[in-house]
């Protein structure tokens, strides 16, 4: 972790000439160093801190007061890295002024999202990115997935049954996410995990204004589930790919999850 009484002093790596063979003339056309912002190491002091687990998912940060004297800056420095790991996704407000750690798995939900609200990415390219990634959640699923997975899985598609027979289209979108988001779970593989979870943020921002249901969905999530049961990795793959050539075919790439 950075040492507190660094960042007191703001920076204080030196540059200094080598010397082999007697002094040399730094080069002439050497590209300035950037004095990092102080705020800017708060931060990443306090990502530090939630890397070690010394911070947890859950857990209150300790207050601007506590961290200012722990870090030896101003307020002013701690509020603006709060910020900064707010907007990132990695700490979540509770209310008047406190802070608790985020889910890990929801890191990249706010970026992914801010692109679907800008009109930087639509859903057509989301669902390019979200195919490479379900694909390889649901092969990897099917190698590490747990007895209480499978019947998990097998609960969210009833309820997306029920949902269906009953026209609950909230429901049915519900089930079917966190469906796709089970499948990233069981699949071990962290770095899938998160981003799946910020492509099915900008999924539903994108389309549960216009949602709509179709029994061949329930289908093609049984399927998904009977491979990744019979511990298949290659079917789990097939499986979840037909999935998202069935959303290309019915939706023309404005998909349904």
């Amino acid at each position: 972790m950075t040492d507190p009484g660094r960042l007191a002093n703001g920076w204080d790596a030196d540059v200094r000439e080598s010397q082999v063979g007697g002094a040399r003339d730094l080069a002439s056309d050497a590209s300035p160093l950037v004095r990092p912002n102080l705020y800017s190491m708060v931060a990443d002091s306090i990502l530090e801190l939630i890397a070690r687990d010394e911070l947890q998912a859950g857990q209150p940060i300790p207050t601007q007061v506590d961290l200012a004297e722990r870090f030896r800056v101003g307020r002013s420095s701690v509020r603006e890295a709060l910020r900064i790991l707010e907007s990132r996704g990695v700490i979540r407000a509770t209310g008047g002024g406190q802070f608790v750690v985020g889910e890990r798995d929801k890191i990249l939900e706010s970026p992914l999202s801010m692109l679907a609200k800008m009109g930087l990415a639509n859903l057509a390219e989301i669902t390019v990115l979200r195919t490479i990634v379900e694909n390889e959640c649901a092969a990897l699923a099917a190698a590490s997935r747990s007895e209480e997975d499978v019947a998990t899985l097998d609960r969210l598609t009833e309820k997306m049954r029920k949902a269906l027979e009953s026209g609950s289209h909230g429901d049915f979108l519900t089930a079917d996410l966190a469906f796709h988001g089970l499948v990233a779970q069981a699949s071990g593989n962290r770095a899938l995990i998160a981003t799946s979870h910020g492509v099915r943020a900008s999924v539903d921002l994108l389309i549960r204004p216009s949602f709509q249901m179709l029994s061949d969905a329930v289908q093609y999530h049984q399927k998904i589930a009977d491979a990744i049961r019979k511990c298949d990795p290659a079917a789990a793959r097939k499986a979840m790919q037909q999935h998202m050539d069935w959303i290309d075919r019915i939706y023309g790439m404005t998909a349904s999850a």
